[in-house]
């Protein structure tokens, strides 16, 4: 069993309904947290933050939304009377797509989901963790660190996830905020579905189970020690051998 080693704060994941944003919730549940998991559809939010128990809520949100947003950690505040973790995990990928292939469109709504949905939540969230000199992990990828075939759009937009994180992590400095970004390759999601990647492919791949332990040893880490930033984890054994 886990320490309670969160207990008392407040976190919200933004993609918490499934996948790597609920294997966060669920490990940030299990540390003491209390865990508001947020994304577009109610049909996948319900269970997961049924799953948490007490700990957990669920709030509709759609990053792409201002608004939305806004309301939304205003909602989730209210929820947990403060915040002290945001997870910015929300994000769509658009693989195996050459550039001529990737439409504007395509390459915006990418952007707006995967960097800009991360600024506006990080935005409305602020004044919140400036109160509790809370922390910021983003979910970036290994996409942030280098270039893949077919990934214009996907790699563009964690490269610029990890800039706005070391912008965000200077910025929180003078109130005690920490801002992380993780970098992991492969991990083992529906964003692999329907892709060439089979059974024997995925079996190798990271768990979201395997990257949330990491993340909280993360937001574990005393204050005054530094991490690598952004911290990228490899597949030990690579998926694609």
């Amino acid at each position: 069993m886990n320490e309670q080693t969160l207990s008392g704060q407040v976190a919200l994941v933004t993609g918490g309904g499934q996948g790597i944003g609920l294997a966060m919730a669920k490990a940030l549940a299990a540390r003491g947290a209390r865990v508001a998991v947020t994304g577009r559809r109610m049909a996948t939010l319900g269970p997961a933050a049924a799953g948490l128990g007490t700990s957990g809520t669920a709030v509709q949100m759609d990053v792409r939304d201002d608004d939305a947003v806004r309301q939304a950690v205003a909602q989730v505040v209210e929820w947990g009377g403060r915040l002290d973790i945001l997870v910015n995990n929300a994000g769509i990928g658009v693989l195996e797509t050459p550039i001529l292939e990737t439409t504007p469109e395509v390459f915006r709504d990418v952007m707006e989901t995967n960097l800009t949905g991360s600024f506006v939540v990080t935005q409305a969230a602020w004044p919140h963790l400036v109160a509790s000199r809370g922390q910021i992990l983003n979910v970036s990828s290994i996409a942030g660190t280098m270039g893949y075939a077919g990934a214009s759009a996907y790699c563009s937009s964690k490269w610029a996830m990890n800039g706005l994180t070391l912008v965000l992590k200077e910025e929180g400095k003078v109130h005690g905020i920490r801002a992380f970004a993780l970098c992991p390759g492969a991990i083992d999601t529906d964003i692999w579905t329907d892709t060439w990647a089979d059974k024997d492919v995925r079996e190798k791949m990271i768990s979201p189970g395997q990257l949330a332990d990491l993340a909280m040893s993360m937001l574990e880490a005393p204050r005054n020690i530094e991490l690598p930033n952004p911290w990228i984890v490899t597949n030990a054994v690579s998926p694609w051998v």
